[in-house]
């Protein structure tokens, strides 16, 4: 875990914004990653600072954050819900990938949303309805697809999390966990796909919140998730089939994230 967190925040990335971004767009000073619209910095920059942060056709990103939405895959006129939205990376992404079509249902609390909103606006995106709404509770319309990226202890995105980490933290976090995905599945169509994703590396955030849904609903079928980055299997301790979610590391994506695709039968 140590050597873990040495590579937290020494990569940077930009996602470019196709609803916004010019398409002979040139940038200096980035890469190509595994995916085609996140970059990776080749060398420190202000990035909220630039023009092209300010005309909305590069967004601060990582490759890690950038995940979920990919393994979800919403597609033009989806109905997606994005239950924990703030400050609204992966809705702008989601909302870019359906080329504004369909519509993204975005919630989250209510002093999160200004950031959200801000972001949408900068960004271009026109499909996305938000709202304030208590995750832990099903939101009252359906869906066919919905992202929940879940609250967490950030073990995996912030190198000092550790540090305000107790045994009591991760069962609280858990529960809540348990809450969110409950309330987000119960809405989702039969046939219908969610994605639950964190930014930790607890079992109990993690494999353990997936294991409690497979418990408590025969419906919850587990697909593969397939990843353009190196990836290893989850590590469940009951039911064998969640070994098809992924746990992806500092070092291979800039943050360690776990990721779930769960499709309602």
């Amino acid at each position: 875990m140590e050597e873990e967190f040495q590579f937290l925040g020494l990569r940077k990335f930009i996602r470019i914004n196709w609803l916004k971004a010019p398409k002979n767009l040139q940038l200096n000073h980035v890469k190509d990653t595994p995916l085609p619209y996140i970059k990776e910095l080749t060398k420190p920059i202000a990035v909220g600072r630039t023009l092209e942060y300010l005309a909305g056709w590069i967004h601060s990103q990582s490759l890690a954050s950038a995940l979920p939405p990919h393994v979800l895959d919403p597609k033009p006129w989806d109905r997606v819900y994005d239950a924990t939205a703030a400050p609204g990376s992966k809705t702008t992404q989601m909302a870019m990938l359906m080329e504004n079509k369909g519509t993204i249902y975005a919630t989250d609390k209510a002093p999160r949303l200004r950031a959200l909103r801000a972001n949408v606006e900068r960004l271009g995106v026109l499909n996305t309805f938000m709202k304030v709404w208590d995750a832990k509770k099903p939101f009252p319309l359906s869906y066919n697809k919905a992202l929940l990226d879940a609250p967490c202890s950030a073990l995996g995105s912030h190198k000092y999390a550790w540090e305000r980490l107790t045994p009591s933290i991760v069962r609280t976090l858990s529960l809540v966990q348990k809450d969110m995905i409950k309330a987000v599945f119960e809405n989702l169509e039969p046939g219908g796909v969610m994605v639950y994703s964190t930014c930790t590396t607890t079992y109990e955030e993690n494999e353990g919140v997936i294991e409690w849904l497979l418990e408590n609903f025969q419906n919850a079928k587990l697909e593969e998730v397939k990843l353009p980055v190196p990836a290893q299997d989850a590590q469940p301790k009951q039911y064998e089939d969640v070994k098809v979610a992924k746990r992806v590391s500092a070092r291979d994506a800039g943050e360690a994230f776990f990721i779930a695709r769960i499709r309602k039968a």
